[in-house]
């Protein structure tokens, strides 16, 4: 070995490996080109919020939407249950029956057929109608004659038109139908 090679080196060398060094090392503080990446995060970040923001208010209003429709949907499940059940009770039989029996239907009774020579099955007398009240109708001649018409102004309003006090205090006569209290069954 040359015992000059140990302790000498080539000057250009080191220079080279300087400048390479230094390269690595930045150079000042250099922030205008760290200002617009800041910016695009920060920009990026508060549209991110926003957007957030919004989406979650479009949440809440349609949340209170819901729970509107909700009550609604609820009011009118009650509404039917209410409706259902006022046509479950016209459609009882006692209360179908009560109902004829106003409008002055009558039982069927037991059917008849007619066989296949046209001979009669069963028993044709139909159930007898009810008879309706007595009604009291007013005297012709109560009204026509001089003396008379001054006896008939004399009396009652009720008894000038043919009927008594108690006849007109609540009980319907035979030949007008009962007063329909609203309750009747409705198309």
């Amino acid at each position: 070995m040359a015992p000059g090679r140990q302790g000498e080196r080539r000057p250009g060398a080191t220079q080279t490996r300087i400048t390479r060094l230094i390269g690595l090392v930045p150079r000042g503080t250099s922030t205008a080109a760290r200002t617009p990446f800041v910016l695009l995060i920060v920009l990026l970040l508060g549209s991110g919020m926003l957007g957030l923001l919004l989406l979650n208010a479009s949440l809440n209003e349609g949340s209170f939407q819901l729970s509107e429709l909700r009550r609604q949907t609820q009011e009118l499940e009650e509404e039917q249950q209410e409706l259902q059940a006022e046509v479950d009770a016209y459609a009882a039989p006692d209360a179908l029956a009560d109902r004829a029996a106003e409008l002055g239907m009558v039982p069927g009774g037991p059917p008849a057929f007619l066989g296949p020579d046209g001979s009669l099955l069963g028993e044709t007398d139909p159930t007898p109608a009810p008879s309706p009240a007595p009604t009291r109708t007013p005297d012709p001649d109560a009204g026509s004659g001089d003396d008379e018409g001054q006896d008939a102004g004399s009396g009652t309003d009720s008894d000038a038109a043919g009927g008594t006090s108690e006849e007109t205090a609540g009980e319907p006569t035979g030949d007008t139908p009962p007063a329909d209290d609203g309750e009747g069954l409705t198309p």
